[in-house]
């Protein structure tokens, strides 16, 4: 890892393994959090779906290693573009709901407004 300092100089600085083990659980934690608060991270969705790849030999390791960052943007995107027409069809299914529930709701009124109206008495006979 590099930092610079106060005068402008770059230098490697080493983490120990416990350090690192600490950033993984705490981002584990972070994203335990979003999940639970319903938040969909796409960015994880993809790093998991690009090494289920490498995982099932649909990508070598060599490759990965030399197009990590190609093959991830790739996935990001294809998740991005689903997560856009999900969206879509969501805001479509609402509109359809809302419309019917519109229409129900006219229809209701409309039979009660009939219900409450007098009925014409047939004349009787005195």
């Amino acid at each position: 890892m590099g930092i610079e300092d106060n005068s402008g100089r770059f230098s490697y600085m080493t983490l120990s393994r416990q350090m690192v083990l600490y950033c993984v659980e705490r981002r584990k934690a972070w994203r335990l959090l979003q999940s639970k608060a319903g938040i969909v991270n796409l960015d994880y969705q993809a790093q998991r779906a690009l090494l289920k790849k490498v995982d099932d030999g649909e990508i070598s390791q060599e490759e990965f290693f030399d197009n990590a960052q190609q093959f991830f943007e790739e996935e990001l995107d294809v998740l991005k573009a689903a997560a856009k027409a999900q969206k879509a069809v969501l805001k479509a299914a609402e509109k359809a709901a809302a419309e019917a529930a519109a229409e129900a709701a006219e229809k209701l009124a409309a039979d009660k407004a009939a219900d409450q109206q007098p009925e014409d008495k047939p004349a009787t006979d005195e």
